[in-house]
């Protein structure tokens, strides 16, 4: 994808492109607009490739998460079976 962010622009020196946007060229749109569409997908390119580096160096703590689920998971049983008892 990100090759083709890449060679997307050149387009813009095409004859048909040149014929709507006037002065367009190589990496210049002329009088034309790129749009959110390509700044949102370089975005997303950006985010795809240092996303898994913070993922894989952030701090992990599997202690935290099992502590949360030995005490929520009895208390909502308990809840449950006294929510049926009273129905």
């Amino acid at each position: 994808m990100a090759s083709g962010l890449l060679v997307y622009p050149f387009g813009f020196n095409s004859a048909t492109v040149k014929r709507f946007c006037e002065n367009s060229d190589i990496y210049y749109a002329g009088d034309c607009q790129i749009g959110w569409g390509y700044m949102l997908a370089i975005v997303g390119v950006m985010l795809s490739v240092f996303l898994p580096f913070f993922a894989k160096y952030a701090p992990k703590e599997k202690k935290f998460l099992f502590n949360l689920y030995v005490l929520v998971v009895p208390a909502y049983c308990k809840l449950s079976a006294h929510f049926l008892i009273l129905i």
